[in-house]
């Protein structure tokens, strides 16, 4: 099978020229791109790729239409409409018999109008996609009953998230994430409950433990070094609402305990990771600062829960993701 896969180069807003450590790497091409080479060394499939930021000049969107002619399918992760693959070039691949599969990793968020009292997939009517992946179990039935050709995949662990046997663990409290919405009132709320945060991620400069934005393998040394690793779910548009992302499984892969914040939108992760278990959830602000002086004095019990996320990682890997993708796609 022929697979095309289009994404960002660099993160957002970077300019396509990445740094040795791929500090600014996307996060589709650190997580999801390693999965699909994977799957091309092993001979599943076969490879090609597109990146948007770097090859849509006049010569890069003529070659990404007559390489997506010859696929048997395109996987996209689009993070706009613009950071995509365009729509002239989306019709001219669906036209030619090439269907296009977009994974959308924020979909309730993102690339959807309302519609009276349900939710329509912009991007599937305009004619960017012809089929929707998502992480969200919840959306399917909209999705399906708005007549889109979807498919529920859950994030997955990348590559580089894995346990560093022998860590020692100087960080009581970390979080890796942007300072946005209510995260900079929430991580303030816990530091005047006495516990010292660890920040890394963009717009902390002012935090008095911040150490500037990690590459993507020193986020995977902070997981493993820190007590609690703290995963704050709200989203940045909306603090009524939050998500699950990429970042609960890079913990779980990484052995890593994590505390993260509970939301009706993040209950689909319970399919696969259950609280108590494989991670500890808080639904309120006294209630995560009151968890982490609990599991900050239980260092035996802490490791126990993290051990028994760690023993999920082969059945949670993105490799493992696309190889059930590819199986029900050729179901269909």
């Amino acid at each position: 099978m022929k697979i095309l896969f289009a994404s960002l180069n660099a993160d957002f807003g970077q300019n396509g020229n990445l740094l040795p450590d791929e500090s600014n790497a996307s996060w589709e091409k650190m997580n999801i791109y390693p999965a699909w080479k994977q799957l091309a060394d092993e001979g599943l499939v076969e490879l090609q790729t597109h990146w948007v930021d770097q090859q849509s000049d006049p010569a890069g969107l003529e070659r990404l239409v007559s390489i997506a002619k010859d696929c048997d399918l395109v996987f996209q992760v689009p993070v706009t409409h613009a950071l995509g693959i365009h729509l002239p070039q989306s019709r001219q691949i669906i036209e030619a018999g090439t269907p296009i599969a977009s994974f959308h990793p924020d979909l309730h968020l993102r690339y959807k109008h309302q519609s009276g009292d349900r939710f329509v997939n912009s991007r599937v009517v305009e004619g960017y996609d012809t089929h929707t992946i998502s992480p969200a179990l919840h959306m399917m039935e909209e999705l399906r009953l708005d007549g889109v050709d979807a498919f529920h995949m859950p994030f997955g662990i990348p590559a580089f998230s894995d346990r560093l046997d022998g860590s020692e663990k100087p960080f009581d409290v970390s979080f890796v994430g942007q300072k946005h919405g209510i995260r900079d009132s929430v991580v303030s709320q816990i530091r005047g409950a006495g516990i010292r945060v660890h920040t890394w991620g963009h717009f902390w400069p002012d935090h008095p433990d911040h150490h500037g934005r990690p590459s993507y393998h020193d986020m995977n040394e902070i997981f493993n070094q820190s007590k609690i690793n703290l995963n704050l779910r709200w989203c940045s548009r909306n603090p009524n609402h939050g998500q699950i992302k990429g970042r609960d499984f890079e913990l779980m892969g990484a052995g890593a305990f994590m505390l993260a914040t509970q939301h009706a939108e993040s209950d689909d992760f319970h399919n696969l990771y259950k609280p108590g278990v494989h991670f500890d959830e808080a639904h309120f602000v006294d209630d995560l600062i009151e968890r982490i002086h609990h599991h900050l004095k239980l260092d035996e019990q802490r490791q126990i829960i993290a051990n028994h996320a760690y023993r999920q990682r082969e059945a949670n890997l993105w490799t493992t993701r696309l190889r059930t993708f590819l199986n029900e796609w050729s179901d269909t």
